[in-house]
């Protein structure tokens, strides 16, 4: 899987992926292809995201009560079934990540700082999904210079914006939800900042320009595993 740098619009011919709030001098990659407006069965990229994007109560345990006709029933953790896919979607984008690494030619004792864009929970909601901690705690076993950083967090839980392919939310609306926490460490160089969809852009303008107002100075990479495309012949 090769990665690719991701420019503000493509020149495709019956396909319309444009991405309004990136900027020329934004440096941003992605590796697959999403259709929007599909599920899963729309192909290996959208199964793989939606399989990524799990809510949180589909792939949490459950309890239940083991049956014995010799002992007490005891209450035991069952497994999601969901949650072999969530972790079979972090070990694919964690492989693909490591092709990236390899293709800037980051060694693992490098020091690379990551972040995530929030997403629509806040970290106290029930639904919170913490895929983008997952994805990180794997790359930190192989990447000994990996450091994760939070600085940015939301206010509120809003309605999540990847259902819709024709309201998206704006720049703007977007940095009044978010809330500055800073980093742990002084200001990275370079920070990557992952997602794994980008559709207009929108979500890392907000984030970047954010950073900026905060004073950070840094270079930014926007890592997204796939950036949206839809067929413009389809309803």
């Amino acid at each position: 899987m090769k990665w690719y740098k991701l420019d503000k619009a493509d020149e495709l011919t019956g396909v319309l992926s444009n991405r309004p709030y990136l900027r020329e001098n934004d440096c941003c990659v992605y590796a697959r292809e999403y259709q929007s407006g599909k599920d899963y069965r729309a192909g290996e990229t959208n199964s793989f995201i939606s399989n990524f994007k799990k809510s949180a109560s589909k792939i949490k345990p459950k309890y239940g009560r083991l049956l014995s006709f010799d002992e007490p029933a005891k209450t035991i953790k069952v497994s999601s079934p969901q949650s072999h896919y969530r972790r079979e979607a972090v070990g694919k984008f964690k492989e693909e990540i490591k092709q990236l690494f390899k293709q800037i030619k980051l060694e693992a004792t490098q020091n690379i700082t990551v972040t995530a864009i929030p997403s629509s929970k806040r970290r106290d909601d029930p639904e919170y999904d913490n895929r983008f901690e997952d994805l990180f705690n794997e790359l930190a076993k192989e990447y000994s210079g990996l450091c994760v950083e939070w600085p940015v967090e939301i206010k509120q839980t809003v309605q999540s914006a990847h259902g819709s392919t024709k309201v998206r939310p704006f720049p703007e609306r977007i940095k009044e939800n978010y809330n500055w926490k800073g980093f742990k460490r002084e200001f990275p160089k370079r920070l990557y900042v992952f997602d794994d969809v980008i559709t207009t852009g929108a979500h890392f303008r907000a984030f970047s320009d954010f950073l900026r107002d905060n004073e950070y100075n840094g270079e930014i990479v926007g890592v997204f595993w796939a950036k949206a495309i839809q067929f413009i012949n389809e309803n």
